[in-house]
């Protein structure tokens, strides 16, 4: 994880006096390093550093506390940019510890040896190290001391690893020998380097032109320039057999010429690890990588590690026998909304099965990119397939093999339509219909199909679905985009597989629920009791079989064979998630089924079993597990004493229903992970996307959870992107004056679960904690930290009382591990304490 000094993630906030340190001055901490270190480096050697405290210890030049910077190797392998603050410090401590650890690149190396400060009180540390590094001839950091200051390290480097060394490194290694020891040093040089093949052979030219006259020392320095610049990279990489070796040499390049390095791999192309190293540097402009990609024998490994985003012109200007599946999957994902349109993607984009695959993954993306694309697909399948079934055939039998654009394809199918396949042959690729408990994800060629059956309109789909296989129609239907017009027919008209498999569709809307289930379809109601709104009452009444269209005195709904052959199979280990439903159906088989399966740990899944087994059997069968919580066991028994049985049952279902509420459901949610969350959704929670919205909000959802939720229908757009920080909502009504007297009096400790729960469920706030909660080492910080409005109040606080008071600061973090009060007062304590 990266990240910049000036926004240093969450995770720095770990203590209370972190929190301080990193939301105060680096100026303040700088007066206090030297005073009091032992406040200070703790913090320094925790995973993410407070940034501040980075600042002051770079400013002063604090040695213990870059000593610890550059121990921290989790810190400086996130951080570029501590990385050059380090070796740009011209401290020997942290040389040694760059030079001996395996953390740093050369790059690295070699400029904390030119930055030495050679001040007379480092002379002994900058000894040690010129001593190490002649003790340590095997180690990769010695041929980082070509630039090293100290008389005869570079003389060393060149006679012990001369021949390893690249041209560059042999000029610069001569130039600071020049530049420590003057031309007396390059005669010694020469006499240690007379073996024929040491030195490269212009080299040595070099060498004894700079030795002879001034003019030959400014020839070095010239070639030097010249050999570390990019003329110099080019002919590395030409000789470079090997990555490390073109690594190595794109590494120690502070600047890189796109322009030139174009040119010449125009002119004489480089090999493939060249070109690896080369994309992957940050530096690398989209126009070379797109060259270096035109000759590579697999451009998709170069645009996979590109550090740069390539050019979508790419897709036009690579030969289509190279545009492979992988290729054309990042230029989509990295390159379309930039310089890659949906028109490029529609004309040249090929092969037609990735294209179309990427189409349907993009879903209901708002891409203005990906509208116009859908636009141009739907006016092609209308003038093209339409409702001639064997076009479709034909599309359904090629889309795996063929090589060319959606529009080819297309035009392809129309031309062959019904000569190879008679409307009798199997559909292409058929197979059987998934089962209840199965969530079969779309191959690529499958999703590529339902693409284009997305882009048909309604007419051509009724056509169609007839002719299809059952796993081709539950591909189209369960995985298709939502059709509301086709709703109202499917009611009305006759059962068939297309209504049983709108009832499994991925997306169905809330609105739609309730007239399915008013069918009393029993293979209708298979598919919504999986439906997160299908919930409530309303899947109670699916998985007992009770009628839910108007009318007395109908017949039970049975549950579908098929389901509960699933459910009840012998020898299958069938996934809780598929039998919680089932928990209040008061079925004694599938009752058992669950038993032996769901977590039943809550008070909602509990009543709700007792309710299932009342309203199937009346309340004599409820028969609750030993393990039941005391508070569920107690109501069962006070509702079975009651005289009015009618009337308890009635109080039950109200238990029931305050359980199912979405506030209820968004307690559950805060202790929710990915892997709990599949119960959850089909434990019959009544939802609410504006309840998951506000717990989203105030930051107590876990983010693994949004990419599942997405996928459910009617999520907010707000819960559908990826991984990002948590934002709060500034305006929030006052916490009640009782809930904070309770809190001023409540003694907190590390990691106080009261807390988050008080938190999770809304109770109190993080300015709260911030203001009333005590003792101060009980804090839970980071909360506050993530908070804008408890961090702004912070940030106030600290401007006002401690700012520019050094010792108000030592003062405040020597105190906090004892303190007993709040923050504030800690705060307020340490000003008045040193005024």
């Amino acid at each position: 994880m990266t990240y910049t000094l000036d926004e240093a993630p969450k995770h720095w906030a770990v203590s209370p006096n972190a929190l301080l340190i990193g939301v105060g001055r680096a100026a303040d901490h700088r007066h206090n390093l030297e005073r009091e270190p032992g406040l200070f480096l703790q913090h320094l050697v925790q995973e993410y550093p407070p940034p501040s405290l980075v600042h002051a210890v770079c400013d002063a030049g604090w040695t213990p506390g870059l000593e610890a910077l550059a121990n921290n190797t989790k810190a400086v392998e996130a951080d570029q940019d501590l990385r050059d603050r380090l070796t740009a410090t011209g401290d020997p401590r942290v040389a040694v510890i760059v030079l001996s650890g395996t953390t740093w690149t050369q790059r690295d190396r070699r400029r904390v040896l030119a930055a030495a400060d050679l001040r007379p009180e480092r002379e002994p540390s900058w000894r040690r190290l010129r001593e190490w590094l002649f003790g340590n001839a095997k180690s990769p950091s010695l041929r980082s001391a070509v630039v090293c200051p100290f008389p005869g390290v570079p003389e060393y480097v060149l006679r012990v690893r001369g021949t390893d060394l690249t041209r560059a490194e042999q000029l610069r290694a001569l130039l600071s020998v020049h530049t420590h020891g003057g031309v007396d040093a390059l005669w010694t040089a020469l006499e240690d380097l007379r073996e024929p093949g040491t030195l490269h052979a212009d080299v040595r030219d070099l060498l004894d032109a700079a030795i002879a006259t001034p003019a030959g020392v400014e020839a070095l320095r010239v070639a030097v320039v010249d050999a570390e610049g990019t003329q110099g990279l080019i002919a590395e990489l030409r000789d470079a057999d090997t990555y490390d070796a073109a690594a190595g040499s794109v590494s120690r390049r502070e600047d890189i010429d796109g322009d030139a390095l174009r040119a010449a791999h125009e002119a004489l192309p480089f090999g493939p690890e060249a070109a690896r190293a080369l994309v992957e540097h940050t530096d690398c402009p989209a126009r070379l990588v797109a060259a270096l990609c035109m000759t590579h024998p697999r451009p998709a490994e170069l645009l996979g590690v590109s550090a740069t985003t390539p050019p979508g012109a790419l897709l036009l200007e690579l030969p289509p026998k190279r545009v492979t599946t992988k290729v054309l999957t990042i230029l989509v994902e990295r390159c379309l909304g930039h310089d890659l349109s949906g028109d490029d993607l529609f004309d040249h984009a090929r092969p037609a099965k990735v294209v179309l695959e990427l189409a349907h993954r993009a879903g209901e993306s708002p891409s203005l990119v990906w509208t116009a694309f859908h636009a141009r697909l739907a006016e092609l399948v209308r003038t093209g397939p339409g409702t001639d079934p064997s076009v479709w055939r034909e599309i359904a039998d090629r889309l795996n093999r063929f090589r060319g654009t959606v529009s080819e394809l297309v035009e392809e199918a129309r031309h062959h339509a019904g000569t190879t396949q008679g409307p009798s042959s199997p559909w292409p690729h058929a197979g059987e219909l998934p089962g209840h408990t199965a969530t079969p994800r779309l191959d690529a060629r499958r999703a590529a199909f339902v693409a284009l059956t997305d882009a048909a309109d309604d007419d051509a789909l009724e056509a169609l679905l007839p002719h299809l296989d059952d796993r081709t129609a539950y591909d189209v239907v369960v995985h298709g985009r939502w059709r509301p017009t086709r709703l109202p027919e499917l009611i009305t008209g006759a059962p068939s597989r297309e209504r049983t498999l709108t009832a499994r569709h991925r997306r169905l809307p809330a609105d739609s629920v309730a007239p399915l289930a008013a069918l009393d379809d029993a293979d209708v109601n298979a598919g919504l009791i999986y439906q997160i709104h299908a919930n409530g009452r309303l899947l109670l009444d699916l998985v007992q079989g009770v009628p839910r269209h108007p009318g007395a005195n109908r017949p039970r709904v049975e549950l579908a064979p098929t389901l509960v052959a699933e459910l009840l199979a012998p020898d299958t280990l069938v996934d809780r998630r598929w039998l919680a439903p089932f928990v209040g159906s008061g079925d004694p088989a599938l009752i058992a089924a669950a038993l032996a399966r769901v977590r039943l740990n809550t008070r909602h899944l509990q009543l709700k079993l007792a309710l299932g087994q009342w309203e199937r059997g009346g309340r004599e069968q409820v028969v609750l597990p030993d393990w039941a919580l005391d508070t569920t066991k107690q109501l069962i028994t006070s509702l079975r004493a009651e005289p009015d049985p009618d009337a308890a049952l009635q109080k039950l279902r109200e238990h029931v229903h305050d359980c199912d509420s979405p506030t209820s459901l968004a307690r559950r949610l805060h202790s929710t992970t990915a892997r709990s969350l599949p119960q959850l959704l089909n434990e019959g929670y009544r939802w609410d996307w504006a309840a998951v919205e506000t717990e989203f909000t105030h930051g107590r959802l876990h983010h693994e959870i949004l990419a599942d939720l997405a996928e459910l229908p009617g999520c907010p757009r707000t819960l559908r992107p990826g991984p990002r920080e948590t934002t709060f909502v500034e305006s929030r009504p006052p916490t009640p004056a009782a809930v904070l007297r309770g809190l001023a009096r409540r003694r907190l400790h590390t990691d106080d679960a009261w807390a988050k729960d008080a938190l999770d469920q809304g109770t109190i706030t993080p300015e709260d904690l911030l203001r009333h909660a005590r003792p101060v080492i009980g804090l839970p910080v980071e909360p506050i930290h993530r908070d804008p409005v408890a961090r702004t109040t912070l940030e106030h606080l600290i401007r006002e009382h401690l700012d520019g008071n050094p010792q108000a600061w030592v003062v405040a973090l020597r105190l906090s591990r004892d303190f007993e009060g709040t923050l504030p007062e800690l705060i307020t304590t340490a000003a008045k304490a040193t005024s």
